[in-house]
């Protein structure tokens, strides 16, 4: 599963993988249906391999309750989206639900650096303006994110300056069951029947337009290996 997918601008690295067989499937979600429009035409450059590797999904990463169970994935990435989502702590919880319990959540994100103090203070006297045009928190304390959804960290590594997070996590068993029994005490239940994926239609010019809409997504199999 990759969250925050926009455009598609991983998909290269996941068809560099699915040439050896490494993953059985990609699931790409994200908020914009016009991105995953973008990310749609890529996928079917890669050609009919392509298209039975990848779904594309518009989904909110902080409520993915309507399409996947607990233990879906095995392996979730996300790259510089925690700078974008309105709950970062949220996300990372929801996703360490929907991963596997032997899973790795996989994390590339920036913030502000905890070595270089000019740095970060030119990063929050801009972080206003920047966030209002750009729509990203460029100073978001990653560190303090990281602990407060309570991910079991297991790589961290920091680039350019230390505003450049590389992370490798595993959920942690705590988030979990306080996930379930979330979903336990307010009534939310998955649905198992509805995914989203892209129809081909006609725009009336005589040309074709894609849309991304619910369909049936019975007969997935939970134990194939999902990224």
């Amino acid at each position: 599963l990759e969250v925050g997918a926009g455009t598609g601008r991983n998909l290269e690295y996941y068809s560099y993988y699915n040439s050896d067989k490494h993953i059985d499937q990609v699931v790409l979600t994200d908020v914009s249906e016009e991105m995953l429009l973008q990310a749609r035409e890529k996928v079917k450059e890669g050609g009919t391999s392509s298209t039975d590797k990848f779904q594309l999904f518009v989904a909110d990463a902080a409520n993915l309750k309507t399409f996947y169970p607990e233990d879906s994935f095995d392996t979730i990435v996300d790259t510089f989206g925690l700078c974008s989502f309105d709950d970062p702590v949220g996300v990372l919880k929801e996703l360490q639900r929907v991963c596997k319990k032997d899973g790795k959540i996989l994390l590339l994100e920036h913030g502000r650096s905890k070595s270089w103090e000019g740095l970060s203070n030119y990063l929050d006297k801009n972080a206003e303006r920047h966030a209002t045009n750009w729509g990203c928190v460029w100073n978001r304390d990653l560190d303090n994110i990281l602990e407060e959804a309570g991910l079991e960290v297991e790589t961290l590594q920091t680039w350019h300056f230390g505003t450049t997070y590389y992370v490798v996590c595993k959920p942690s068993e705590r988030v979990k069951r306080e996930m379930m029994q979330s979903n336990i005490t307010t009534g939310t239940s998955v649905s198992t029947g509805t995914t989203l994926t892209t129809t081909t239609q006609s725009d009336g010019d005589g040309g074709t337009s894609d849309t991304i809409n619910s369909s049936d997504r019975e007969g997935r199999s939970d134990s194939d290996t999902t990224t």
